[in-house]
């Protein structure tokens, strides 16, 4: 509970019981403001960081007698090899999968 001119007022948090007392009135701090400035990424960085790596090659085919279930009429076109690599973490070591389809 708080006195303010002689009359008894309760509050219920203490920011609205301070804001109300006179000459507690707090200033508000000027700001400064921040740039950031970001470099552009490295073109090849992720392959110069893995070069070093065992690579284990892992293929995604389909043989062809899944193809021949697939497309009994044999009409099918096979596309270009997609390469994507993926880092695995293994305690205290890392493993490089490079992955074809």
């Amino acid at each position: 509970m708080n006195v303010i001119d002689g009359q008894m007022s309760l509050f219920f948090n203490e920011p609205e019981a301070t804001a109300s007392e006179p000459g507690t009135q707090a200033e508000e701090p000027d700001f400064e403001e921040v740039v950031i400035r970001r470099k552009k990424k490295q073109k090849g960085k992720r392959e110069d960081d893995l070069k070093g790596m065992p690579v284990t090659v892992i293929k995604h085919e389909m043989s062809e007698e899944e193809l021949k279930e697939a497309f009994p009429d044999g009409k099918y076109k096979r596309l270009p090899d997609e390469v994507y690599k993926r880092l695995e973490f293994h305690p205290a070591s890392f493993e490089n999968h490079s992955h074809t389809a």
